[in-house]
C-alpha cells in the first residue's frame, strides 16, 4: 500500500464578514483600469504591498478577520489555554489582463509569521484561477523522475503542486514556508484578493493585537 507521509498543512474556510471586507475594498480601492490598472513594474498587479496605491484602514478591516484567526486555531489544535498574542499584516492585489505573481514564499525574521492566507475578495472560478502551491520537494521529485516522458512517469511523480478550489468569499490559510504563485490572468474580469500574514506568539515582544 502506497503512504503519503509529512503532508504540508493548509486550511480553507468562509470569510464570515467577506461581504463587508469587499464592499470597503472595491470602493476604496479599485484601480482605473482603462488606464494602466497596475502599479508595479513585473507582476502587473495594482497593489499596496509597496506603500503604493490607495489608502486602506487595515487596523479597520482587520478586526473582521479576528474570527477567522480564531478558527484557524481551532481547526489547527492550539492549545486555547495559553495567552496567545497576534499581529495581522495584510495588502491586496488587483488584477486584469496579463496580471501574475512570481513564485515566492514568506519566510522573513527576526520574528516568524505563523500562517499565511489569502482571501478571494473578487474572484469568479470560471474565469479566474487559484493561488498555486508547490511542493517543497517539487526539485527533488523531477530530479529522481525515471523517465523524461512525462507521461510515462507513475502518479507519485506528478506530486508536485496543487492548487485547492475555491470560491469567492474563502480563505486559504497555509504555512509562510510554502512556495506560492499567482498564475498569469487570461481574461480582463478584475480579480481582487487579500493577502495576509499572522505573527502568532506567547510572549510580548513588540506591540501585537490583543
Amino acid at each position: 500500500m502506497l503512504h503519503g507521509i509529512f503532508s504540508v498543512p493548509i486550511v480553507v474556510q468562509k470569510v464570515k464578514e467577506h461581504e463587508k471586507i469587499k464592499s470597503y475594498l472595491v470602493e476604496n480601492t479599485r484601480p482605473d483600469f482603462e488606464e494602466s490598472g497596475h502599479n508595479t513594474s513585473t507582476c502587473m498587479m495594482y497593489t499596496d504591498l509597496w506603500g503604493q496605491g490607495k489608502k486602506v484602514d487595515w487596523p479597520f478591516l482587520h478586526n473582521y478577520y479576528v474570527p477567522q484567526v480564531q478558527q484557524l486555531m481551532e481547526e489547527t489544535k492550539f492549545d486555547m489555554r495559553v495567552p496567545w498574542r497576534y499581529n495581522i499584516n495584510s495588502w491586496y492585489n488587483w488584477t486584469k489582463y496579463a496580471g501574475w505573481q512570481e513564485l515566492h514564499d514568506h519566510v522573513v525574521g527576526p520574528i516568524s509569521y505563523a500562517w499565511c492566507g489569502v482571501h478571494y475578495v473578487v474572484f469568479d472560478k470560471e474565469k479566474h484561477e487559484p493561488t498555486r502551491f508547490w511542493n517543497p520537494n517539487a526539485d527533488q521529485i523531477q530530479a529522481h523522475w525515471p523517465s523524461n516522458q512525462v507521461k510515462d512517469n507513475p502518479p507519485y511523480c506528478q506530486d508536485t503542486y496543487y492548487s485547492p478550489e475555491v470560491n469567492e468569499g474563502d480563505i486559504v490559510w497555509f504555512p509562510p514556508w510554502l512556495k506560492h504563485q499567482a498564475l498569469q490572468q487570461m481574461t480582463d474580469s478584475p480579480r481582487l484578493t487579500v493577502a495576509i500574514n499572522l505573527t502568532l506568539v506567547d510572549h510580548p515582544l513588540v506591540n501585537f493585537n490583543e
